[in-house]
């Protein structure tokens, strides 16, 4: 099936530039969703401890802080399989970063809504 966007939301980066983040589902044909983000939106990760330096492709993730406004937000991310959404980091409208939502990373705190 192709891959719609289902959330999307922008924010300014430390320079800033707008950024936005698509979150894109398999089959989805609704509304796309706005996302509100919470303090230090998008952190780029970069796995190189493992990899020749001159390696062309190189390992890397992102983590996105999102704010969950009511109680059962986002809680079709914790229940999907890893290739159900995918992740686009855009940067002045160019794609810099697109992977997989892996969903075991995803943690919460133990209190009420809203919070990050």
């Amino acid at each position: 099936m192709a891959y719609n966007v289902r959330y999307s939301g922008e924010f300014f980066d430390a320079d800033g530039t707008v950024c936005r983040i698509d979150i894109c589902q398999d089959g989805y044909s609704g509304v796309i969703n706005n996302i509100v983000f919470g303090n230090d939106p998008v952190i780029i990760k970069m796995d190189s401890a493992n990899q020749p330096i001159y390696q062309s492709i190189k390992t890397t993730s992102i983590e996105i802080n999102l704010l969950k406004t009511y109680f059962t937000q986002y809680d079709e991310f914790q229940n999907n399989d890893d290739k159900e959404y995918i992740v686009r980091l855009y940067v002045n409208n160019i794609i810099r970063f697109s992977g997989w939502l892996i969903t075991s990373g995803i943690t919460e705190p133990y209190r009420s809504v809203p919070y990050i």
